[in-house]
Protein backbone atom coordinates (compact mmCIF):
# COMPACT_ATOMS: atom_id res chain seq x y z
CA UNK A 1 0.00 0.00 0.00
CA UNK A 2 2.94 2.31 1.10
CA UNK A 3 4.70 1.97 -2.48
CA UNK A 4 1.73 2.45 -4.41
CA UNK A 5 1.13 5.91 -2.72
CA UNK A 6 5.06 6.31 -3.52
CA UNK A 7 4.50 5.95 -7.22
CA UNK A 8 1.44 7.60 -7.07
CA UNK A 9 3.12 10.87 -5.76
CA UNK A 10 6.00 10.76 -8.12
CA UNK A 11 3.65 10.38 -10.56
CA UNK A 12 2.05 13.78 -9.69
CA UNK A 13 5.10 15.68 -9.02
CA UNK A 14 6.55 14.61 -12.93
CA UNK A 15 3.23 16.00 -14.11
CA UNK A 16 3.36 18.76 -12.66
CA UNK A 17 6.77 19.53 -13.87
CA UNK A 18 5.74 19.02 -17.26
CA UNK A 19 2.73 20.99 -17.51
CA UNK A 20 4.54 24.28 -16.13
CA UNK A 21 7.25 23.63 -18.73
CA UNK A 22 4.78 23.84 -21.13
CA UNK A 23 2.90 26.89 -19.42
CA UNK A 24 6.66 28.63 -19.67
CA UNK A 25 7.40 27.21 -23.52
CA UNK A 26 3.79 28.66 -24.64
CA UNK A 27 3.93 32.16 -22.88
CA UNK A 28 2.29 34.18 -25.63
CA UNK A 29 3.28 38.28 -26.08
CA UNK A 30 0.74 39.31 -24.46
CA UNK A 31 2.20 38.07 -21.09
CA UNK A 32 5.23 39.72 -21.18
CA UNK A 33 5.86 42.37 -18.50
CA UNK A 34 4.75 45.83 -19.56
CA UNK A 35 5.28 49.14 -18.08
CA UNK A 36 3.54 50.73 -15.16
CA UNK A 37 4.95 53.75 -14.62
CA UNK A 38 7.21 56.94 -16.53
CA UNK A 39 8.67 59.94 -14.89
CA UNK A 40 11.01 62.35 -16.38
CA UNK A 41 14.00 63.50 -14.63
CA UNK A 42 12.38 67.20 -14.66
CA UNK A 43 8.78 68.12 -14.82
CA UNK A 44 9.42 71.89 -15.19
CA UNK A 45 12.41 73.83 -17.07
CA UNK A 46 12.91 77.15 -17.92
CA UNK A 47 15.32 77.94 -20.64
CA UNK A 48 16.57 80.38 -23.25
CA UNK A 49 15.80 80.91 -26.73
CA UNK A 50 18.36 78.45 -28.61
CA UNK A 51 19.44 77.00 -25.06
CA UNK A 52 19.41 72.76 -25.04
CA UNK A 53 19.00 70.38 -22.43
CA UNK A 54 18.00 66.48 -22.12
CA UNK A 55 15.28 65.14 -20.20
CA UNK A 56 15.47 61.57 -18.79
CA UNK A 57 12.39 58.83 -18.74
CA UNK A 58 12.18 56.62 -15.94
CA UNK A 59 10.16 53.27 -16.36
CA UNK A 60 8.76 51.00 -13.63
CA UNK A 61 8.96 48.10 -13.30
CA UNK A 62 12.74 47.65 -14.07
CA UNK A 63 12.30 44.15 -15.78
CA UNK A 64 9.56 45.64 -18.24
CA UNK A 65 10.16 43.81 -21.80
CA UNK A 66 9.83 47.23 -23.57
CA UNK A 67 11.57 50.76 -22.24
CA UNK A 68 10.79 52.95 -25.64
CA UNK A 69 9.91 56.23 -25.44
CA UNK A 70 8.34 58.53 -28.22
CA UNK A 71 9.05 61.99 -27.58
CA UNK A 72 7.25 64.92 -28.94
CA UNK A 73 6.34 68.72 -28.00
CA UNK A 74 3.27 70.42 -28.05
CA UNK A 75 4.41 73.48 -29.75
CA UNK A 76 7.67 72.69 -31.98
CA UNK A 77 7.53 76.68 -32.35
CA UNK A 78 8.25 77.07 -28.93
CA UNK A 79 10.37 74.08 -28.00
CA UNK A 80 11.43 70.64 -30.03
CA UNK A 81 12.66 67.55 -28.42
CA UNK A 82 14.88 64.68 -30.55
CA UNK A 83 14.41 60.84 -30.12
CA UNK A 84 16.92 61.23 -27.57
CA UNK A 85 15.45 63.28 -25.08
CA UNK A 86 17.24 66.62 -25.67
CA UNK A 87 14.99 69.71 -25.56
CA UNK A 88 15.72 73.08 -27.56
CA UNK A 89 14.27 76.58 -26.51
CA UNK A 90 13.08 78.07 -29.89
CA UNK A 91 11.43 81.17 -29.11
CA UNK A 92 9.12 82.83 -25.95
CA UNK A 93 6.61 81.04 -24.87
CA UNK A 94 5.62 77.97 -23.07
CA UNK A 95 4.96 74.12 -24.42
CA UNK A 96 4.84 70.20 -22.68
CA UNK A 97 7.12 68.17 -23.79
CA UNK A 98 5.93 64.32 -23.43
CA UNK A 99 7.19 61.16 -23.37
CA UNK A 100 4.52 58.04 -23.88
CA UNK A 101 5.51 54.75 -23.68
CA UNK A 102 4.49 51.47 -25.81
CA UNK A 103 1.52 51.23 -23.87
CA UNK A 104 0.38 54.95 -24.04
CA UNK A 105 1.89 55.81 -20.42
CA UNK A 106 2.91 59.52 -20.55
CA UNK A 107 4.81 61.81 -18.28
CA UNK A 108 4.95 65.37 -19.04
CA UNK A 109 7.58 68.70 -18.78
CA UNK A 110 6.65 71.96 -18.92
CA UNK A 111 9.01 74.34 -20.53
CA UNK A 112 9.00 78.01 -20.45
CA UNK A 113 11.09 79.83 -22.83
CA UNK A 114 11.81 83.70 -22.42
CA UNK A 115 12.06 85.76 -23.85
CA UNK A 116 15.45 86.78 -25.77
CA UNK A 117 17.84 89.39 -25.13
CA UNK A 118 17.08 92.74 -26.74
CA UNK A 119 19.51 95.07 -25.77
CA UNK A 120 21.48 97.15 -28.46
CA UNK A 121 25.29 96.96 -28.42
CA UNK A 122 27.74 99.99 -29.98
CA UNK A 123 31.42 100.37 -31.13
CA UNK A 124 32.99 102.96 -29.96
CA UNK A 125 36.41 104.67 -30.30
CA UNK A 126 37.39 107.28 -27.70
CA UNK A 127 33.99 107.23 -26.26
CA UNK A 128 32.09 108.47 -29.48
CA UNK A 129 29.63 105.57 -31.48
CA UNK A 130 31.66 104.83 -34.42
CA UNK A 131 30.35 105.31 -38.00
CA UNK A 132 29.74 102.36 -40.72
CA UNK A 133 33.51 103.03 -41.30
CA UNK A 134 36.50 103.53 -40.10
CA UNK A 135 39.38 104.15 -42.16
CA UNK A 136 43.38 103.70 -41.56
CA UNK A 137 46.50 102.30 -43.35
CA UNK A 138 49.06 99.86 -42.59
CA UNK A 139 50.70 100.66 -38.67
CA UNK A 140 47.53 102.74 -37.42
CA UNK A 141 45.86 101.20 -34.24
CA UNK A 142 42.39 102.11 -32.83
CA UNK A 143 41.27 101.30 -29.71
CA UNK A 144 37.31 100.08 -30.16
CA UNK A 145 35.24 99.24 -27.31
CA UNK A 146 31.54 97.73 -26.75
CA UNK A 147 28.30 99.39 -24.97
CA UNK A 148 25.10 98.18 -24.19
CA UNK A 149 22.20 100.06 -23.60
CA UNK A 150 20.72 97.97 -20.84
CA UNK A 151 23.46 99.07 -18.38
CA UNK A 152 24.62 95.78 -17.60
CA UNK A 153 28.66 95.18 -17.99
CA UNK A 154 28.74 92.25 -20.92
CA UNK A 155 31.82 90.50 -22.02
CA UNK A 156 32.25 91.04 -25.78
CA UNK A 157 33.79 88.21 -28.28
CA UNK A 158 35.67 90.21 -30.80
CA UNK A 159 36.54 89.14 -34.53
CA UNK A 160 37.26 90.26 -37.95
CA UNK A 161 36.56 89.16 -41.06
CA UNK A 162 39.56 89.12 -42.93
CA UNK A 163 43.31 90.09 -43.01
CA UNK A 164 43.41 93.47 -43.67
CA UNK A 165 42.24 94.69 -40.32
CA UNK A 166 42.39 92.50 -37.21
CA UNK A 167 41.13 93.11 -34.02
CA UNK A 168 42.54 91.42 -30.81
CA UNK A 169 40.46 89.93 -27.80
CA UNK A 170 40.00 93.35 -26.30
CA UNK A 171 38.84 95.49 -29.27
CA UNK A 172 42.63 96.68 -30.13
CA UNK A 173 42.02 97.46 -33.91
CA UNK A 174 45.32 97.24 -36.18
CA UNK A 175 45.09 98.10 -39.76
CA UNK A 176 49.10 96.53 -40.01
CA UNK A 177 47.91 93.69 -42.35
CA UNK A 178 46.54 92.68 -45.31
CA UNK A 179 46.57 91.74 -48.88
CA UNK A 180 47.98 94.44 -51.52
CA UNK A 181 44.88 94.60 -54.15
CA UNK A 182 45.07 95.43 -57.54
CA UNK A 183 42.47 98.53 -57.25
CA UNK A 184 42.77 101.13 -59.55
CA UNK A 185 43.90 104.76 -57.92
CA UNK A 186 45.26 102.25 -54.89
CA UNK A 187 48.80 101.46 -53.84
CA UNK A 188 46.84 99.58 -50.73
CA UNK A 189 43.07 98.27 -50.17
CA UNK A 190 40.89 96.00 -48.11
CA UNK A 191 38.36 96.12 -45.96
CA UNK A 192 37.15 93.86 -42.71
CA UNK A 193 34.29 93.46 -40.71
CA UNK A 194 34.86 93.63 -36.83
CA UNK A 195 32.45 93.07 -35.20
CA UNK A 196 31.85 92.51 -30.92
CA UNK A 197 29.18 90.02 -29.76
CA UNK A 198 27.82 88.80 -26.34
CA UNK A 199 27.45 85.94 -25.32
CA UNK A 200 23.46 86.14 -25.27
CA UNK A 201 23.84 86.61 -29.34
CA UNK A 202 23.60 91.09 -29.37
CA UNK A 203 26.14 92.71 -31.25
CA UNK A 204 27.46 95.28 -33.96
CA UNK A 205 29.78 95.58 -36.21
CA UNK A 206 31.86 97.85 -38.52
CA UNK A 207 33.95 98.16 -41.50
CA UNK A 208 37.68 98.72 -41.16
CA UNK A 209 38.90 99.93 -44.63
CA UNK A 210 42.50 99.83 -45.09
CA UNK A 211 43.28 102.15 -47.90
CA UNK A 212 46.09 104.20 -49.58
CA UNK A 213 45.00 106.71 -52.06
CA UNK A 214 47.38 107.20 -55.33
CA UNK A 215 48.96 110.50 -53.79
CA UNK A 216 52.40 110.90 -53.01
CA UNK A 217 54.58 113.37 -52.94
CA UNK A 218 58.13 113.36 -54.15
CA UNK A 219 60.51 116.70 -52.77
CA UNK A 220 57.84 119.63 -52.61
CA UNK A 221 55.74 118.00 -55.53
CA UNK A 222 52.62 115.74 -56.11
CA UNK A 223 52.49 112.62 -58.42
CA UNK A 224 50.23 109.80 -59.21
CA UNK A 225 51.23 105.88 -57.51
CA UNK A 226 52.35 104.28 -60.92
CA UNK A 227 53.13 107.19 -62.82
CA UNK A 228 56.94 108.04 -64.00
CA UNK A 229 58.68 110.92 -62.00
CA UNK A 230 62.06 112.49 -62.78
CA UNK A 231 65.06 113.36 -60.84
CA UNK A 232 68.09 114.96 -61.27
CA UNK A 233 71.30 113.79 -61.43
CA UNK A 234 72.62 113.37 -58.21
CA UNK A 235 69.85 115.09 -56.62
CA UNK A 236 67.64 113.60 -53.70
CA UNK A 237 63.87 114.26 -52.54
CA UNK A 238 61.94 112.88 -49.56
CA UNK A 239 59.06 110.48 -50.65
CA UNK A 240 55.84 110.91 -48.70
CA UNK A 241 52.66 108.93 -49.27
CA UNK A 242 49.09 110.11 -48.40
CA UNK A 243 46.31 108.14 -46.83
CA UNK A 244 42.64 108.70 -46.76
CA UNK A 245 41.60 108.94 -43.46
CA UNK A 246 37.18 109.35 -44.41
CA UNK A 247 37.78 113.20 -44.30
CA UNK A 248 41.07 113.88 -45.50
CA UNK A 249 44.11 112.80 -46.67
CA UNK A 250 46.52 112.46 -44.40
CA UNK A 251 50.37 111.79 -44.73
CA UNK A 252 51.34 108.11 -43.88
CA UNK A 253 54.27 107.72 -41.18
CA UNK A 254 57.51 106.24 -42.84
CA UNK A 255 57.65 103.32 -40.50
CA UNK A 256 54.14 102.06 -41.95
CA UNK A 257 56.19 101.42 -45.52
CA UNK A 258 59.38 100.40 -47.01
CA UNK A 259 61.04 101.73 -50.64
CA UNK A 260 63.16 99.66 -52.72
CA UNK A 261 65.04 100.66 -56.14
CA UNK A 262 65.23 97.70 -58.88
CA UNK A 263 68.46 98.88 -60.04
CA UNK A 264 72.00 101.30 -58.53
CA UNK A 265 70.68 104.46 -60.68
CA UNK A 266 68.57 104.94 -57.87
CA UNK A 267 69.66 104.18 -54.33
CA UNK A 268 66.90 104.55 -51.17
CA UNK A 269 67.73 105.69 -47.90
CA UNK A 270 64.46 105.68 -45.75
CA UNK A 271 61.71 107.33 -47.67
CA UNK A 272 63.86 109.33 -49.13
CA UNK A 273 64.96 108.91 -53.13
CA UNK A 274 68.77 109.43 -54.10
CA UNK A 275 70.08 109.28 -57.56
CA UNK A 276 73.53 108.14 -57.98
CA UNK A 277 74.34 110.27 -60.66
CA UNK A 278 73.82 107.94 -64.03
CA UNK A 279 71.35 108.68 -66.20
CA UNK A 280 68.49 106.19 -66.94
CA UNK A 281 65.51 104.66 -65.21
CA UNK A 282 64.53 102.77 -61.87
CA UNK A 283 61.79 101.89 -60.28
CA UNK A 284 60.61 102.41 -57.29
CA UNK A 285 58.28 99.85 -54.83
CA UNK A 286 56.64 99.90 -51.73
CA UNK A 287 56.39 97.18 -49.25
CA UNK A 288 53.29 98.22 -46.72
CA UNK A 289 54.45 97.08 -42.96
CA UNK A 290 52.84 93.43 -42.63
CA UNK A 291 53.34 92.55 -46.27
CA UNK A 292 54.62 89.86 -48.11
CA UNK A 293 54.30 91.60 -51.84
CA UNK A 294 55.61 94.95 -53.15
CA UNK A 295 53.62 97.54 -55.22
CA UNK A 296 54.71 100.13 -57.52
CA UNK A 297 55.32 103.66 -56.18
CA UNK A 298 56.56 104.92 -59.36
CA UNK A 299 58.83 105.10 -62.52
CA UNK A 300 62.25 107.38 -61.74
CA UNK A 301 63.87 108.72 -65.14
CA UNK A 302 67.32 109.90 -63.30
CA UNK A 303 68.27 112.82 -66.01
CA UNK A 304 71.06 115.81 -67.03
CA UNK A 305 69.70 118.82 -65.09
CA UNK A 306 71.87 122.32 -64.29
CA UNK A 307 69.53 122.52 -61.18
CA UNK A 308 69.32 120.21 -58.12
CA UNK A 309 65.67 120.55 -57.73
CA UNK A 310 63.16 117.18 -59.09
CA UNK A 311 60.51 117.78 -61.12
CA UNK A 312 57.43 115.16 -61.15
CA UNK A 313 54.42 115.17 -63.19
CA UNK A 314 52.03 116.98 -61.30
CA UNK A 315 49.00 115.76 -59.43
CA UNK A 316 45.52 115.38 -60.23
CA UNK A 317 42.68 114.55 -58.39
CA UNK A 318 41.74 110.76 -59.50
CA UNK A 319 40.72 109.12 -56.32
CA UNK A 320 37.35 107.85 -56.57
CA UNK A 321 34.60 109.46 -54.15
CA UNK A 322 34.17 107.21 -51.09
Amino acid sequence: MMKTLHTICRAAAVVAALCLAWSCSNKSAGDEILPKSITLSEVELALQPGQTTRLTAHILPSTAADKTVKWSSTNTSRVTVDAEGRVTAVSQGTAYVLAETVNALKASCLVSVAAGASYKVAITFGGEVVPEQLYGWPGKQMQLAAVSNDGMSHPYQWSASAASATVSETGLLNFALGTPAGAENYAWYGESIIRAVTPDGCGASVTAVSAVSNRFSLGSAQATVGGTVALAQGASAQVTLYAFDGAASVALPATAYTLRSNNAILQVNGSTLVSTGAEGTAVVSILFAGEDNETVLCTVNVQKSSSSTSSVELWQETVPVW
